[in-house]
Formats: C-alpha cells, structure tokens, sequence
C-alpha cells in the first residue's frame, strides 16, 4: 500500500493516514502501550529528540493502523489517476496543436509549417507558461496557496479520493510545520511538470506523425514585420546546445530557402535541416527543461518529507502520551546530571523535588541555581554549570507565573548555554511555598504545555510535577 515502501521513510500517504488518526476522539488510547512494548528499544540508541520523535510517530503510526487502509491510500490513488488523466490530456493536446499548426502553403505546393507561428505556440507559449508557474510557486511558497497548475491537479485529485480525503487534503495543506505542507505542494508541482512532459512527447510523435503521413515544407513570411534576419538570429540562438550537430542548425541560405518565393529544389533541400531543428527545439527547449523540473521537484518532496519535525501541537500531545517522562532520559554516556534552574528565584529546596527527578525523570540534580533574577553574579554561575550538564536543564516554574515574553528569553538564554541538542525540560508546580511545592492545576499547566509548543523546539519538553 501507499506510503508502506519502507519502514524508516515517512511518505505523503503516511502524513495523510497520521492526520486522520490524530482527528479521532480517543487517538491517543493505548500510545503508552504501543511505545513501550514495540517502540522503546528501537530509540534505544537515537539521542536526537527530533529524529526519536520522527521514528517514533511513524512506528505508532505503523502499528495502529495494521493493514487497514485508511485515507493515505486514497490519497495517494487519487493523485496517481490525476497525474495519468493529466498526462493523456496533455499528450493528445499536443498531438492536436502540432496538427492543427499545420495549414495550406502560400502559393500552393502542400501544406506545411509557418516557422514563426510553430516556435511560438510550441515553445514561446510553453516558456511563458513555465515562466508563470515558477512565479506561482514562489507567491505559494510564500502564501500558502498553490499555483493554477497544481491546484488543477488538486481538485482532481481529491474528487478521485473522494469525500473522506477532503479534510486530511486541507490539513496537510495549512499545516506551519517544516516541511509538512510543502510535502504535499512539490507533489502536485512534479504532477504538473509531467504533464508538460507529455505534453513535449505529444508535440513530438505529432510531428513525427505528421513528417512521416503527410507531405510537409516550412515557410516564415506573414503578415508581421519579422524578416529573415531575425529569424536567423533566433534559430541561432535557440540551436547553440546542438552545436555539435550543425546539419540540424539552419544558416543563413536554408532561412532564405524557405521564402514564399524561393525555388522548389531550395526548399526541399532545406527541409531536412528545418526537420532536424524542430525535433530538436522540441527535445532540448521543451522536455528537457521539464524533465529537470520534474526531479527537481520529487527531490524537494523527498528533502520536505526528511525534514519533518513534528512541532504541531497534535504532534507534540501525542508525543508526551506515548513517551511521558522516558524522553528525558536518553544518555549518551554514564552520565546522569542536571541543572536545576529555580526560575525568579522562588526559594525552592532541592529535597523537596528530588525524589521526583530520580524516580519519575530519572535524572540526578546536580546543583539549583537561579535565574530570572537581578544578580549577575548568580546569572553567571548558572551559565557555567548550564554548560556542562551531561543531560541538560530543567527549569522549576511556577503554573502561575507564565509571562511568554520573559519566559521565552529564558528559555533562549539556556539554549545557547547548553547548545542546540541537549534536553530542556520545564517542571510545572503549582507554586513554591517554605521551599516545598504543590500540583499544578490542568488550566495552568495547559497554557505551559501551550507556550511550550510554540517554541517549536524539538529538545524542549514540559513536565508536569506529580506529589
């Protein structure tokens, strides 16, 4: 089934599927279950907290959805009979366009190819097109919406998925985490790139058609001011890729060949060398630019797809369900310590704590400081142990007391103490009293979990301290 190819790769399937499990009421039943008995020992040795939570989620993912098939496959059927009518259209386009371009010579003598008119539908048009789409995708990169294109596609898509893809489509679409809705975007955008593919190929095999079923010539006088030496200087610049090929290049003498009023023998000869540009404008100007858009593309879907990181706070909720206080505890070494930060300078004592963090987070505090006060001093001797904690810090906080602003330049003023990967953890009680602490309420604690999401850090985590 879609997004099944392997075990260790989220697919576009995959998001689909995790976002119609997370809508469900009771999504959560049974994640601490699932973690400990078929997740645990295989983030045995992932230190990284993003990439843990990347594993993570998909080997939950994997397991609660078992070989039911639920919206991820639709989804992605949807898109593969969009990409397949997308690229029968487009072929017979055109097949159509390179027919209907050819029209009664001037004077007689056949039908054949005005080559003014054939470089600007088959090629002109098609750059202006590309040109566009590549603006598209700049204006929905940087609103969220998609160009003509791929919203086309799009539709198509979902009415083939049905009614049931529709929410999980809109969601995959708005969702601000990195990479998330982009996965979804450079697929429609490599969809379109292979329309225009066939596109080329119709174009292609039309001509091809249309040389070998029909007498064809070429002819550039029309009613436009466009003489012969533009056009020699067009088709000089549109054949340097091939100047290894120079019978397919057409010179000054085969631009005139092809005059209304040029000699019959002069315009046969010519045709071949016309023939041989036009095949090759085709190939060189007109597949091949979409063919390294295409790549292009599935390669960005790729990188979208291993750069998830799951900060969402539906991502986050289920995360704290399946893994709880085990999170805090991925060593690296034998060391088991941690910074206590008593934020505001609350008078908290240590014991009052410390069983806590042996027997629920499983860490050792190895000195309280504080922060968030009027003493450099203290600040400075903070940071100095901040820097070499083997596990981190953990802030002690009161439910209460959450100021965003205030809170989050703490938060920024541990991270770069500590660097980028090591853990921070906020301990919520409900308010420090003689050195001792109490329960946070589940309001409170709430607004921390919320304030702690939004820093969108995959390293920093919010514990709820239990008496």
């Amino acid at each position: 089934m879609a997004g099944r190819q392997s075990e260790d790769n989220w697919s576009l399937g995959d998001l689909a599927d995790l976002e119609r499990l997370l809508a469900e009421k009771d999504a959560a039943r049974g994640a601490k279950r699932i973690y400990r008995e078929r997740i645990a020992d295989q983030l045995e040795q992932v230190s990284d907290e993003g990439e843990r939570r990347r594993r993570g989620l998909l080997l939950w993912l994997q397991e609660k959805r078992g070989d039911q098939e639920l919206v991820g496959e639709r989804l992605e059927s949807g898109l593969r009979f969009a990409g397949l009518a997308v690229a029968v259209v487009m072929f017979l386009s055109g097949v159509g366009v390179v027919r209907g371009l050819l029209v009664e010579m001037p004077g007689g003598g056949g039908r054949g190819y005005n080559v003014w008119l054939l470089l600007g539908v088959m090629l002109g048009l098609q750059w202006l097109l590309l040109l566009g789409g590549l603006v598209g995708t700049l204006v929905w990169r940087r609103h969220g919406g998609l160009s003509i294109g791929a919203e086309l596609i799009s539709l198509l898509g979902r009415k083939i998925a049905g009614s049931r893809a529709g929410d999980v489509w809109r969601q995959l679409l708005k969702t601000r985490a990195k990479g998330y809705g982009s996965v979804l975007g450079w697929r429609l955008g490599s969809l379109s790139q292979m329309g225009a593919e066939w596109f080329n190929i119709g174009l292609l095999i039309g001509f091809l058609g249309c040389l070998l079923f029909l007498k064809v010539g070429y002819y550039w006088e029309s009613t436009l001011d466009l003489d012969a030496r533009s056009l020699e200087g067009v088709t000089q610049a549109l054949s340097l890729p091939w100047f290894f090929y120079p019978r397919a290049i057409p010179e000054k003498t085969d631009v005139m060949a092809i005059a209304i009023d040029a000699p019959e023998a002069l315009r046969a000869s010519a045709s071949a060398i016309w023939t041989g540009f036009f095949l090759l404008a085709i190939l060189v100007w007109g597949l091949l630019p979409r063919v390294i858009f295409y790549v292009f593309c599935k390669w960005k879907e790729k990188r979208a797809l291993t750069a998830l990181d799951f900060q969402e706070s539906r991502h986050r909720s289920l995360w704290r369900e399946m893994a709880r206080i085990e999170r805090a505890v991925v060593k690296t070494g034998q060391e088991d310590g941690v910074v206590l930060l008593d934020v505001g300078g609350t008078g908290l004592k240590v014991a009052s704590i410390r069983p806590f963090l042996l027997q629920k987070m499983r860490v050792n505090p190895e000195g309280l400081h504080q922060t968030g006060v009027l003493d450099a001093e203290k600040e400075r001797q903070a940071i100095e142990a901040m820097q070499k904690a083997a596990l981190g810090v953990v802030l002690v906080v009161e439910g209460w007391n959450l100021s965003k602003p205030e809170m989050k330049a703490n938060y920024e003023k541990v991270r770069r103490a500590v660097g980028e990967s090591k853990p921070i953890r906020f301990l919520v009680v409900g308010s420090v009293r003689n050195g001792g602490v109490n329960e946070v309420g589940d309001v409170e604690f709430g607004e921390w979990e919320a304030f702690v999401d939004s820093l969108r850090d995959p390293a920093v985590e919010v514990v709820r301290w239990e008496g």
